[in-house]
This record gives structure tokens, sequence and C-alpha cells, in this order.
């Protein structure tokens, strides 16, 4: 271990070299490698629960949906439907880079040039293009480094035609002024199709859930532009709530076209049965009802509204019947059904996620392809067991209109036994009655439902919105640099073992002895120590080495290895 580390010391110019030559390598290569941003928001959903729509004034606005599933809404949060949206808001479909003899720098809100083109090619679309700008105002544009294709010229401002599509390429003044841009030079540019930028973006986005039991989202998006991380990210949370309001107020919209088409059936009908009522009472002279019937009435009231909702169920039920048999299964806004069966509504999320990831899937497979025949199955399956809770739904609400029916045969027959004109006005003052609190019973939900859809309040909350990044999150310069130097040390050492290893060069007495059978009778050392030389004629004549008049010859391998020193010393001691 001793004679290992003299060899290290002795070698430790080269160590540090490899050292530093390592960290520089790190250097150059952090510095030619693009950098990648990281930006988070955070958003907390509603609870239904315990949360602001819990209030009195809007815990009424989900009467027809179930709670949502923290996963479900990290899946819709990062659906190409919101993602899309989220890149509308932001209004750029064109991603433009300086082109640097190392790397390219992403330009985005600092960028000198504009590039708006009216191209619908496939074949143009999603990929690179190389623009080069002269500095008498013209440019040329043809296909990026590595691919083919005929370079058109054109000059700034005005439309340059490419085959059939436009493009034009405009040079931003005001901005290179009020920054002091470069305008000349190579740039990279990418025009994206939308589906094409929405499939890139996803593949940068990432949302989860904080924690199961914590109803809080984490979005992150990675991206080579500091600002533009930040601005997606917060367009894309702001997309998600703008669609959860429009959703509910659609929803509400929805119900309120239903109960107004109820409204004016049972309003209608409620005018008729008060006049047949005051009509009644006139002929026959009758002012007081029996209390006799007081229950009966409640008990028919009660029934008739039970009928209603079933009515109501029954129309939803149906609607959705028709709604699933169009096959466009929920490619706009999410259908609110008008019921509370909780595992259709869990049926029909779970077919708006399978149709989601269907649509991803056609971004890397064709229709042909085992994954996406896989997930069709999945996707018919799903349909099936929703056919079959409709049709379960449908035999359950025919059923109980039956029984209610029934019921309410029997409950109009207690009336039998009481005379005629008493009888015949009790009739009509329950048909009065009950038209009346069904319309009141409709008037009030109107009220409730009218709010909703004015109401363009979303109850979940931006908790942490997304801020540009100061630092790189990619390379990490910290981990490169320790990893490089921790290399270069071990390297450097390895070196110097290595070359002494395989060098002839002897530097210790062990190495001669197991590399030899010569017996070593001692050790001079560089500099010729008196002490030396001493302890090494005393071992000769110990051992018999040493007689008088014996002559003793000196010999080297190498010139000016030291024999005369030796020779004098020996002669001394």
């Amino acid at each position: 271990m001793k004679r290992h580390i003299l060899i290290l010391l002795k070698g430790l110019p080269v160590i540090l070299g490899c050292f530093f030559l390592a960290l520089f390598v790190a250097r150059k290569m952090v510095s030619y490698t693009p950098n990648t941003y990281q930006s988070i928001a955070r958003i907390k959903l509603d609870d239904q629960k315990y949360g602001f729509s819990n209030n009195v004034l809007y815990q009424d606005f989900d009467v027809f949906s179930a709670e949502n599933k923290i996963e479900s809404e990290a899946e819709v949060l990062k659906s190409p439907l919101l993602v899309g949206k989220a890149l509308d808001s932001l209004g750029s479909f064109v991603r433009i880079a300086r082109i640097g003899q190392m790397k390219n720098t992403e330009l985005y809100d600092d960028s000198p040039i504009a590039v708006t083109s009216t191209l619908t090619d496939p074949k143009m679309l999603d990929r690179t293009w190389r623009l080069d700008i002269a500095p008498d105002s013209s440019f040329t544009f043809g296909p990026g480094e590595g691919e083919e294709g005929a370079v058109s010229k054109g000059r700034l401002g005005e439309p340059l035609l490419i085959g059939n599509e436009v493009i034009t390429v405009s040079a931003q003044h005001a901005l290179i002024q009020a920054r002091g841009l470069e305008l000349f030079g190579p740039y990279a540019i990418i025009l994206h199709s939308r589906d094409g930028l929405i499939a890139s973006v996803s593949e940068r986005l990432d949302v989860t859930a904080v924690d199961k039991e914590v109803a809080v989202l984490r979005v992150v998006y990675k991206d080579q532009n500091a600002q533009r991380t930040a601005d997606l990210a917060n367009a894309l949370c702001k997309a998600y709530m703008d669609d959860y309001v429009n959703t509910r107020s659609a929803a509400a919209n929805q119900t309120v076209r239903f109960i107004d088409e109820k409204l004016k059936k049972v309003g209608e009908d409620l005018t008729n049965a008060e006049a047949r009522l005051e009509q009644y009472k006139r002929d026959n002279r009758v002012v007081n009802t029996l209390q006799e019937t007081e229950t009966g009435l409640r008990q028919l009231s009660s029934l008739e509204v039970q009928r209603i909702n079933l009515e109501m169920n029954a129309k939803a039920v149906n609607e959705l019947e028709a709604y699933i048999a169009e096959g466009d299964y929920f490619d706009g806004a999410a259908i609110n059904f008008g019921f509370g069966d909780l595992l259709l509504t869990e049926l029909a999320k779970r077919l708006k996620q399978l149709r989601d990831e269907r649509r991803d899937l056609l971004f890397r497979y064709t229709a042909e392809s085992g994954q996406v025949v896989s997930h069709d199955a999945k996707i018919a399956e799903v349909i099936r067991y929703i056919k079959e809770a409709i049709a379960r739904n449908k035999s359950e609400v025919m059923t109980k209109q039956e029984e209610l029916d029934k019921a309410l045969a029997e409950a109009s027959t207690r009336f039998d036994g009481l005379p005629k004109r008493e009888r015949d006005m009790q009739v009509l003052d329950r048909e009065f009655q009950l038209q009346k609190q069904v319309y009141e019973f409709l008037s009030q939900k109107r009220i409730e439902a009218s709010i909703a859809s004015s109401a363009l309040i979303s109850f979940h909350r931006v908790l942490q919105p997304a801020t540009v990044a100061k630092e790189p999150v990619s390379p990490n310069r910290t981990l490169i640099t320790f990893v490089a130097g921790l290399l270069g040390l071990v390297g450097g050492m390895a070196l110097v073992l290595i070359w002494n290893a395989s060098s002839g060069k002897v530097s210790a007495r062990e190495e001669i002895e197991q590399r030899s059978a010569v017996p070593v009778c001692g050790v001079v050392r560089k500099g010729a120590v008196p002490g030396d030389f001493d302890t090494l004629v005393k071992s000769l004549l110990v051992k018999g080495e040493l007689r008088a008049g014996q002559v003793m010859a000196v010999a080297s391998t190498l010139c000016q290895e030291g024999r005369s020193t030796l020779s004098q010393g020996l002669a001394e001691a």
C-alpha cells in the first residue's frame, strides 16, 4: 500500500492533468448541450363535500353528476382536447431556433422574425426547415440538414410560394430595436400541424396527483425555452378551468331547456284544472273541501311528483341511448345525464378516457396495429356494458312507473264512497293541487338551474401558478462536473498505476527480490547518503563478501546511473 501511495504521489502531475482535462471536457459538453427548463403549476380540485360547491347556493349545481375522481381529472387535464385549447390560446404553431456552430438556441418571445404560413400538406409540416437571412433582407428557405428538397428564395415581408403553399417571413423591427436583437443569419424553423404540436407537447407534459387522498394535481412541463414552459403550463390550467365552467354551464342550460318544455305543458294543465274547479264550484255551490281527503291528496301529490321524476329519468335514459347509438363518443363537450346511476356515469367517463387514449395511440401507430386494435376492443366492451346498463335502467323505470300507476289507481279509489258531488269536486281540486305542486317544483328547479348557467365560477383553484425557471433542469451542471472530476481522478490514478506496472524501471527493493534470485545486500538512496554506504559495507562484511586484496567491480546498465558515486562511497566507507 505504501509503495502504491508513493507511485501515485510521483504521478500526481499526471493525475491533476487528467482531473482538469475532465473538468474542461465536462464544461464544454454542458455549454454545447441545449438547456431544458421545467415549470410546475398546482391545481386544487373542488371537494363537493367540503369545498366551495358545498355552499347552499351552489350545492344543487351538480344534481346530475357524480363526484370526480382525482385520477380521472388528471387524465382530463392532459387530454389532447385541453392541450389543444391551451395551444390555441397561445396562438403559435411555429418553433424558431437560431442555428449556432455547436447548438441551436430556441427562440420564443425574443425572436427577431415572425413566420406565418398556409401549409396544409402533411409532408411539409412537423419537419425542420432552414432559413438563411442575408443583410439585403433576402433569404433562402429550404429543407433542414440531411433532408432533400428544393431551396426557394424570397424577401422579408413578401409572400413566398412553395409548391401550392404560401409562407411569409417578416422582421419584427420594434422588438429588434427594443432588445438589440440580431436579424441576419441562419434559423431552424419547424411548422407544426395542430395534431403534431399536441403530440409533441404531450410527450413533455406530466400531470400527476400529489397524493391519492389529496385533491391536488401537479402539472409539470419541460421545454428548451423557460418562458414557453411557464406560459403553456398556465394556459393548460386556464383551459382546464374554463372547460370545467363551460361544461357545467352547458349542463345547466340543457336542464333549463328541458324544464321550460315541462313548465309550458304543466302551466297549461294547471290553468285548465283551475278553470274546471272554479266552474264546478259555481255550478254546485261548493265552498270548502272535506278534511278527510287531505291525507289522500298529499299521498296522491307525492306519487305524481315521483311519476314526474321517473318521466325525467326515462327521457334522460332515452337521450343517452340515442347518444351512444350515434357513435360520437364525447368528441365534443361531455354530456350530462339526468339520472343518478353512478355505474353509467363511471362507464361514460371510462369511455371518454379510452377515446382520448386511442387518439394519442393513433399519433404513434396505425389503426391496424395491435395496440390500437386492443384499445378498440376495450372501447367496444365498455360500450356493451353501457348498453346493458341502459337496458337495465329502462326496465327499472318502466317497472316503477307501473307500480306508481297502480298505487295512483288504488289511492283514487278512496274517494268512491263520498257523495258524487263532493267526490267530483275533490277530484278536480286534487288535479288542481297536483298541477300546482308540480309547477312550483319545476319553477324552483328552473331558478336553481338558471343561477348555475349564469354563474361562471370555477370551484377549482390554482394553488401555484407556473413561473419562469431561472436555472435549467437539464443538463445538470453540478452533477456532470462532479462525475467528470471524479472520473478524471480515477482515470488519472489508473493511468499512473498502469504506466508504472508496464514500465521496466525498478522502483523498490521488493521488486528486485520478487523478480530475481540474486541476493540484495543493501540499498543506496538517491543523493548518496553516507549512512547507506556504512550499512552496505557492514552487510558485506557480515556475509563475508569483503576480504583483503579483493577486487570489486561496479557496473551499470545505463550511462550516468551512479556507478562512480557508488564506487567512491564504498571506498570511503
